[in-house]
């Protein structure tokens, strides 16, 4: 769009597209996103693994060849989408230096540790797909096309959710066989595990809340926010209740305020009332009210031991998967002794340790710097209160934040969490060249000068 000022009817929403996109994604575009979110957000994971006939896992999904013909599908039409960045990267690493030092650092990491196996770097290379789908996302969508997307397929993934549970509900979604607050076992439905389909449900809740706070059609939002709720109790994944609860406070807070709301101080009132019981109460009060305990599910066993294994390669850490192998004599089977009954650990259940084991204080500082800066971008977004969708990255990102804390999901090389963090990164950092760079308002079309994308005007 080389134009000057240009009229366009609708509603004044800020928005930042590309000169090719004033009108709407194209549609080969929305339906390539669309298949790549389904595979993300673990929606068909199920379908590929082979179970036992009391319903555990025999075999995962990672070893079923249609479930890899699919990622490779994928991978080659993502390359395709952005390949004058991968032909010509300059400007890509001009532009994101974060992401090329973490990139630079995350090879560098392999050569202090060299990869156990051929799986190792392969899994480094699906991790640098993932970023760089937030990358696709960043130049393709705006926040209101993109987060209504994932609201649709999520209400799709929903009803299939639970007119499934006939068939599903009798395999074993928790490895403890541990009940939900509702008193009945954990379903899991589409997806393999109860973590995963918390995940899922726990974004699917606060894109819905996000717009159900923002004028009309809240009755129509709020009702499919109950029902991701429902969903992820269901599920039977605490963390993720209890993130999505407080990321759902947090939206509140922040969408009270930017609108100079009479009610943002007895928000603020009740937020402080809350933190003062739970520093009361302790923790444990909090998980117990969920089902949980205060050792978070043997999770302290690693905890305690990680320093031990981080010191051993503190700056660049041990490279990306390469600790976990899964192989006989990974550096992680030591950790066998923790266990009564010597089970395989096969993660230290927090994403900021597992990125720091990773790719050490270098890689995890870079990974981190990239997070802040997502933060910074959603905040500017959530304040604009007049961008349908606007909360949602914020919430998003504090769900993520939250329950890294005691999931592994942020670093998983094919997992949603990654690519909205990507996302959140180059919407930020990404656009088009000054003379090139469009502000949209429904409302009216006017040519800005270049600044980052999602910052009100």
């Amino acid at each position: 769009m080389s134009g000057s000022g240009t009229s366009l009817e609708g509603q004044g929403v800020l928005l930042l597209a590309s000169a090719g996109d004033v009108r709407g994604v194209r549609p080969l575009v929305t339906a390539f996103a669309t298949a790549y979110l389904v595979m993300l957000c673990g929606a068909v994971y199920a379908l590929f693994i082979t179970t036992s006939p009391a319903g555990h896992m025999v075999e995962k999904a990672g070893s079923s060849s249609g479930y890899t013909m699919l990622w490779l599908a994928l991978y080659a039409m993502l390359a395709f989408t952005l390949r004058h960045e991968l032909i010509r990267p300059i400007n890509l690493i001009a532009r994101n230096r974060l992401f090329a030092l973490f990139l630079f650092s995350a090879l560098l990491s392999y050569a202090f540790s060299p990869p156990a196996t051929e799986l190792v770097a392969t899994k480094l290379f699906m991790f640098v797909m993932t970023l760089l789908f937030g990358l696709f996302l960043a130049r393709n969508f705006t926040i209101e096309r993109f987060v209504r997307l994932f609201v649709v397929l999520s209400a799709c993934v929903l009803i299939v959710h639970w007119l499934i549970y006939p068939i599903q509900s009798h395999f074993g979604y928790d490895n403890l066989d541990r009940e939900t607050l509702l008193g009945i076992a954990p379903y899991g439905g589409l997806f393999a595990h109860k973590n995963l389909a918390g995940t899922f449900f726990g974004l699917a809740f606060l894109a819905s809340w996000g717009r159900a706070m923002q004028p009309g059609r809240r009755l129509r939002y709020m009702a499919l926010a109950a029902g991701h709720a429902a969903a992820l109790v269901v599920a039977g994944a605490a963390s993720a209740l209890l993130c999505a609860m407080l990321a759902a406070l947090i939206m509140a807070g922040i969408s009270l305020f930017a609108r100079r709301s009479r009610f943002a101080p007895l928000l603020l009132l009740t937020i402080a009332l809350a933190a003062v019981f739970v520093m009361y109460a302790g923790t444990s009060s909090l998980l117990h009210a969920v089902g949980r305990d205060a050792g978070m599910t043997g999770r302290w066993r690693v905890f305690d031991v990680w320093p031990d294994y981080f010191w051993q390669h503190p700056m660049f850490g041990w490279g990306y998967s390469n600790f976990f192998t899964g192989e006989w004599n990974e550096p992680a089977e030591a950790l066998r002794t923790l266990t009564p009954y010597h089970a395989r650990y096969f993660t230290f259940e927090s994403g900021y340790l597992e990125l720091l084991i990773d790719f050490g204080l270098v890689g995890a500082g870079l990974f981190f710097a990239m997070m802040t800066a997502g933060f910074r971008n959603a905040l500017r977004a959530a304040w604009h209160a007049d961008v349908p969708f606007g909360l949602v990255p914020m919430g998003w990102l504090t769900f993520i934040a939250v329950m890294s804390v005691s999931d592994s999901g942020l670093r998983i090389h094919n997992l949603i969490t990654a690519a909205i963090v990507a996302w959140t990164y180059f919407g930020l950092r990404e656009g088009l060249p000054p003379n090139a760079q469009v502000f949209i308002t429904e409302a009216k079309l006017v040519r800005q000068p270049w600044r980052p994308s999602w910052t009100p005007s």
